[in-house]
């Protein structure tokens, strides 16, 4: 089976300090492979060149068989970066769920889990960070996408927004999705992931496909990267 996404050798500098080194890696479809690292440790860029934002200095990343350039520019991807800025002034929810339905679908897998019904007649100016993450991610699986990319996808949520988050991440994974997630938090990942990449200074250190306890993948990277998270 050719895998959704493969990754190889893909190394990426800013000027003289470098940000991935020669990283590899393959996404089935159906599957969640998380990035999981401090702060500052590529793992953004790393998505972002995965999603077809970012062109590696070196080595190849594909979706679908795609550059991953190519692929976004055809197909779109399901994004949500780790910046989500605020919404906008006078635009409701029910404006930015609609504007995104002529293309995508409110019912695509992982949709209804994220609640976002709650707050449809919310001007987006007035969600928290959290509740626009969980919009903008709402939009993102719309279109029930093949790559869904998410940057740090828990942060601002409070526990109950967490707990529909994973619920709407596997439900899309089960709908076909290869998923990729960056994050330094461990307990979204033990919840969803199928395979945790842990990376340090541009480097994946460590790889493990059983990563459904957090304290155990705490220990995990602890011991491969030298940082208690």
């Amino acid at each position: 089976m050719t895998a959704m996404v493969t990754v190889s050798d893909v190394r990426r500098d800013y000027g003289r300090k470098p940000a991935v080194r020669g990283v590899s890696f393959d996404i089935d479809d159906g599957m969640v492979v998380a990035i999981v690292g401090p702060n500052g440790t590529g793992k953004t860029t790393l998505a972002r060149i995965v999603g077809g934002f970012a062109a590696p200095d070196s080595g190849t990343a594909t979706i679908g068989g795609l550059p991953a350039m190519e692929y976004r520019e055809r197909h779109g991807v399901g994004f949500v970066p780790e910046e989500t800025g605020r919404g906008v002034a006078g635009v409701r929810v029910r404006d930015v769920l609609a504007l995104r339905s002529r293309r995508g679908n409110a019912s695509a897998p992982g949709v209804a889990h994220l609640a976002v019904d709650r707050f449809l007649d919310s001007r987006t100016d007035t969600l928290s960070k959290g509740q626009w993450r969980i919009v903008l991610t709402a939009v993102a699986l719309s279109g029930a996408p093949g790559f869904v990319l998410l940057d740090e996808p828990d942060a601002g949520l409070d526990p109950g927004a967490q707990d529909r988050l994973a619920a709407a991440i596997k439900e899309a994974a089960r709908a076909g999705a290869a998923v990729l997630m960056a994050s330094h938090h461990l307990e979204l990942t033990a919840q969803v992931a199928n395979r945790v990449l842990l990376m340090r200074d541009g480097e994946i250190r460590e790889t493990t496909d059983d990563a459904g306890d957090a304290t155990a993948l705490r220990r995990l990277f602890a011991a491969s990267v030298g940082d208690e998270q």
